[in-house]
């Protein structure tokens, strides 16, 4: 069973200090959702660091978008900090992602397509790991029980 989620907060002034620890996926953006009633009238900053978070997936960067978007539109400033490794990668991923032009549709869809095969691949080597069914559909890539999530590796935590 993995860690939970956390997000430890502090306030310094008018600055919201978040200090995030644990995987940053689905099941832990609910607590992104309080970050945003937490930002009051006298928040004028919020930074985090990412330095706890050492996995990242799409519902994850979703969530710190959707707290950024929320954030920005009540002209508080977000900084976010000291990534780890696998969350920079996927940062660099959906960056070069959208930097194709348009006119480059081709290349846009082949990277999709090959992040698509890259995340098959691991959802394989979880289902050979001792994937399960939950409620008559696979639990999520990677989320083997006693395994560890990140890419590239089901290994047995120590």
């Amino acid at each position: 069973m993995k860690p939970a989620f956390r997000i430890a907060v502090r306030r310094s002034g008018t600055t919201l200090c978040l200090a995030p620890s644990g995987e940053l996926d689905l099941e832990s953006c609910p607590a992104f959702g309080q970050i945003e009633q937490l930002a009051d009238a006298h928040t004028t900053a919020v930074n985090c660091t990412m330095a706890g978070v050492p996995f990242m997936d799409l519902s994850g960067l979703h969530c710190l978008l959707t707290l950024a978007a929320h954030l920005e539109a009540r002209g508080v400033a977000l900084a976010v900090y000291d990534w780890q490794l696998q969350p920079r990668r996927l940062l660099d991923v959906v960056q070069h992602l959208s930097s194709l032009p348009e006119g480059r549709a081709r290349e846009r869809q082949a990277a999709a397509a090959a992040l698509r095969g890259l995340l098959n691949c691991r959802a394989r080597a979880g289902r050979e790991h001792g994937l399960r069914q939950a409620n008559g559909a696979y639990v999520p890539s990677g989320a083997v029980a006693g395994r560890s999530r990140r890419p590239g590796s089901f290994r047995t935590p120590a």
